[in-house]
């Protein structure tokens, strides 16, 4: 039997260093980006409406991400997603520092347009990259280990948000936002670099190693009914919806609820990330011992709560403090979508299923800005996350109760069956 150390070590470098590096660059852009639109003339209900744009095109985004790994494999299909990114930060970037230097200002159409065509580009890339390492992580993974994996998988991309708002703040200090935009490609093109040259050559998301997907291959796991599938479809939503909240609204509240400087923004969102960090391992020793509801509800119910009382006071220790809780509870839930779409995933025709489950976690993030939107227009900024918190406790009660009846018992999930691979499971 494998050893959860060995089971790590084989994923340290195909997954773990690239996703760290990736995310870094990327959310670098999460406060960059809003400071960049508000300086660019975007109301904060503009803010909420872009974030909205984003999560929807986040859903088709997932979908086609499954189609694109599925047929061309894992390095041509992050070459096709990652080089739009790239090429549209530099262009944001130069667009804004030509317009200003112009003196025409930097408040352009055209900026805006490129603003938003870098972000819907990255949410491409994201889907694209999840799903590959996904796989990677379904395929070296024993099950008996798959939580603690993933987890370290979630972790790793988290370890790499910290990093970013860190790098943000930087460039902010000296700098306007629109020059994180150049240091995130830059990033990316290295997270890139790294990860091809450790790709395996050869696996079910290889080119040609995976059959042509026949009718119903797409579908969930065999034993699992598609009606439990939809159950947890409905908490992996409430979980994405929260998660949104806090990489849009959380710094919306701190640039424009409470006026803080914008480097200070980027500092708060950091603390927060590195508060995710805490808990991640023992998060993952409780995926695999104790099962996925109750860290999936754990997850729901502190970052639900973070949420539902950050408004509560325009201190900023308090706004700091309500960070850090939902920090916490997004570090417990860290892997946690992920794993749960591997249980359900059939072999056969997985990249599509997985661009599917990305989907539903993509509708999650297009749900809640628009939420959001409609409550900032129609009452405040300071009502719309209490909203979303509600919304993180509700979802809290439903994985913790749906959860195990669906999935079973992790011993259950740790015992393959006849047949499937060492590294895949079947559950009822």
């Amino acid at each position: 039997m494998t050893s959860p150390r060995g089971t790590l070590g084989r994923l340290m470098w195909p997954v773990y260093v690239p996703s760290f590096t990736y995310a870094a660059g990327v959310s670098a852009l999460l406060p960059a980006q809003v400071l960049l639109a508000l300086h660019l003339g975007f109301s904060a209900a503009g803010v909420a409406l872009l974030a909205t744009v984003v999560g929807g095109f986040g859903v088709v985004a997932s979908l086609a991400a499954g189609s694109l790994v599925q047929r061309c494999g894992e390095s041509r299909a992050l070459l096709l997603a990652t080089a739009p990114g790239v090429g549209l930060a530099f262009a944001t970037w130069a667009t804004v520092v030509a317009g200003r230097g112009a003196g025409a200002g930097d408040g352009t159409q055209a900026a805006r347009a490129l603003l938003v065509a870098t972000v819907l580009a990255f949410d491409l890339a994201d889907a694209v990259w999840g799903i590959a390492r996904q796989g990677l992580v379904a395929d070296l993974a024993a099950p008996e280990h798959r939580g603690r994996a993933m987890n370290v998988y979630g972790a790793s991309q988290r370890l790499g948000r910290v990093a970013g708002p860190f790098v943000a703040a930087a460039v902010l200090a000296v700098l306007g936002p629109e020059y994180v935009f150049p240091v995130t490609a830059a990033i990316v093109v290295g997270a890139y670099g790294v990860m091809t040259h450790h790709l395996p050559g050869k696996g079910p998301d290889a080119p040609g190693a995976t059959p042509p997907p026949g009718p119903g291959e797409a579908g969930p796991a065999a034993g699992t009914p598609r009606r439990g599938v939809l159950a947890l479809a409905l908490g992996i939503v409430a979980i994405a919806a929260v998660r949104t909240a806090k990489e849009t609204l959380m710094p919306l509240w701190g640039a424009d609820g409470l006026g803080l400087p914008p480097a200070t923004v980027a500092l708060v969102v950091g603390v927060s990330s590195l508060a995710e960090l805490v808990l991640f391992w023992p998060a993952g020793v409780a995926l695999d011992r104790l099962g996925r509801g109750p860290v999936a509800a754990t997850c729901l119910a502190l970052m639900g709560i973070g949420l539902a009382i950050m408004t509560a006071s325009t201190d900023p220790v308090w706004f700091v403090a309500t960070a850090l809780l939902v920090g916490l509870g997004d570090g417990v839930g860290a892997g946690i979508v992920k794993t749960i779409g591997i249980d359900l995933a059939p072999d056969v025709g997985r990249g599509r299923f997985l661009g599917r489950w990305q989907a539903v976690s993509s509708a999650g993030s297009f749900a809640a800005p628009a939420l959001a939107g409609a409550v900032i227009a129609h009452a405040s900024l300071a009502a719309a996350l209490p909203t979303v918190g509600a919304i993180g406790l509700v979802g809290a009660a439903w994985m913790g109760w749906w959860t195990p009846r669906i999935l079973g018992s992790p011993r259950r999930r740790a015992t393959p069956t006849a047949g499937g691979s060492p590294g895949r499971s079947r559950q009822a």
